[in-house]
């Protein structure tokens, strides 16, 4: 059984952690049943990776704009490329 987290990091997104040793915080993208995809360094607003110590704000905000980054086939992106479709149009 893992340690519980942190109470500062008790508002972090699911699979959002703090990397001390790296200077980081990442996000172990979650499959299902289980699994684990890529991790990915969460970037701040200058493009370099967030450090540990940064702010909640500054994480939520990180993991905000990796989430909407991805390109996962999610539902949306399905109805996405059907609409952009030539036999929709």
């Amino acid at each position: 059984m893992g340690k519980p987290r942190l109470r500062k990091d008790a508002a972090l997104p699911n699979y959002v952690q703090r990397k001390p040793d790296r200077n980081r915080v990442v996000w172990r993208e979650y499959l299902g049943s289980g699994r684990f995809g890529r991790v990915v360094t969460l970037k701040g607003e200058d493009g370099g990776p967030l450090p540990h110590n940064a702010s909640q704000r500054a994480i939520l905000t990180a993991y905000n704009a990796q989430v909407t980054k991805t390109t996962t086939h999610t539902l949306g992106w399905l109805i996405d490329q059907y609409l952009a479709s030539e036999h929709f149009k």
